[in-house]
């Protein structure tokens, strides 16, 4: 993963990406030790603030998105798969309108795209398509 891909870095280098990635993963799963507390305590239903409830199903279905995206990034590339990923996230959570389905995704990732390798010279993963 991220972690062992830092190996490669000088080893001066290697702390701080390393730390980010691992406050990232400690904040991720205090959110998700939070919504199963959450989904325990109100019989299957979270309630964080104000936010519409999410059901268990709801939970797990996200997080089986996130893990097919995060595995079809290297057959797929970047492109693809995120925005295949950001499509099946709207259409997950219920949107319905056609304009949004096509213009968030596509938008979000040319703006992404272009930010990180044009301004940041960033290499995005590439895959079979892009």
């Amino acid at each position: 993963g991220l972690y062992a891909q830092t190996a490669r870095y000088p080893a001066a280098s290697r702390g701080y990406p390393r730390g980010v990635l691992l406050v990232l993963v400690g904040l991720g799963l205090v959110q998700l030790l939070i919504e199963f507390r959450g989904v325990l305590l109100n019989r299957n239903r979270a309630v964080v603030g104000r936010r519409e409830s999410v059901s268990i199903r709801q939970l797990l279905i996200t997080a089986l998105l996130c893990i097919g995206y995060v595995a079809s990034m290297n057959g797929l590339g970047y492109f693809v798969s995120t925005v295949l990923f950001i499509l099946l996230v709207l259409i997950h959570f219920g949107e319905k309108r056609i304009r949004t389905l096509l213009l968030l995704p596509l938008g979000l990732v040319m703006f992404i795209g272009l930010f990180f390798t044009i301004t940041l010279r960033v290499p995005m993963p590439r895959g079979l398509l892009f």
